[in-house]
């Protein structure tokens, strides 16, 4: 099956940037009109779905919202009766926009996908009218939902260009202000348990943790930095091991 065209396929066939293509299709400021139509002219060239764009705001949207999650996050615990982070936010966000009479449908994004750039099949079967991405996506695949016309919120997340629209919290104050507790309560020597090559968010509050250490004089240690990404029980083989041994409390990150 042939590949969808995307903005991005459009924008590298005119030589402009992914976001002036998604102007000129969107018929937003900031495009002039000469370019406008060669743009749209182009896209048409190239068959590119204009059945997306804007469906959000057309008379017959399905008020419904596809809710898109990496698989690597939704893996049930099979050690505890929980659930996994994301499918709890899940819940949640059903919730929320059931008070606005829309529906969801949660859809997760596999390595296959992935790998070959498959669209989400709420997508390619136009079920939903926009879309809310939780947490980060492996590759660049959060890029081929964001030029596909439809409307896009991240949760958890956030992208480097600061074009998509984001809900996050403040993970570098948040840590930064626990960190700060602790030395105010006379520790000094003070461990981070997180992978901070995992996902932006816990780098973000490792910079937080990093940014109370320097505020108060201490000198970030790397021994004092535990990877968690193979669970709390990797997290206590790593502490015995000898890493972060000498630290008198933690600053777990969740």
């Amino acid at each position: 099956m042939a590949k969808d065209v995307t903005m991005r396929d459009i924008a590298k066939e005119m030589g402009v940037s992914t976001v002036t293509v998604s102007k000129a299709l969107n018929n937003k400021e900031g495009v002039g009109n000469t370019l406008r139509t060669s743009i749209r002219k182009k896209a048409e060239k190239m068959g590119y779905k204009f059945t997306l764009v804007n469906k959000a705001l057309r008379e017959d949207a399905s008020k419904t919202v596809g809710v898109l999650v990496d698989a690597l996050y939704v893996v049930i615990n099979k050690m505890k009766n929980t659930s996994p982070f994301y499918l709890r936010m899940y819940q949640n966000v059903v919730l929320a926009l059931s008070e606005y009479g829309y529906s969801a449908i949660l859809e997760v994004i596999t390595d296959e996908m992935i790998g070959r750039q498959k669209l989400p099949k709420v997508l390619s079967d136009n079920k939903v009218d926009s879309l809310v991405v939780m947490g980060p996506i492996r590759g660049n695949y959060a890029e081929l939902l964001k030029n596909n016309g439809l409307p896009v919120v991240y949760l958890d997340f956030y992208d480097e260009d600061g074009e998509t629209p984001c809900v996050v919290t403040d993970n570098t104050y948040g840590v930064y202000m626990l960190t700060k507790y602790l030395i105010d309560n006379g520790h000094r020597k003070i461990a981070f348990v997180g992978s901070i090559d995992a996902t932006p968010s816990i780098l973000d509050r490792y910079l937080g943790y990093c940014r109370a250490l320097l505020a108060n004089h201490i000198v970030p240690q790397e021994t004092y930095l535990i990877p968690d990404r193979g669970g709390r029980r990797a997290v206590y083989r790593i502490c015995a091991s000898g890493q972060g041994a000498d630290a008198d409390c933690v600053c777990l990150q969740l």
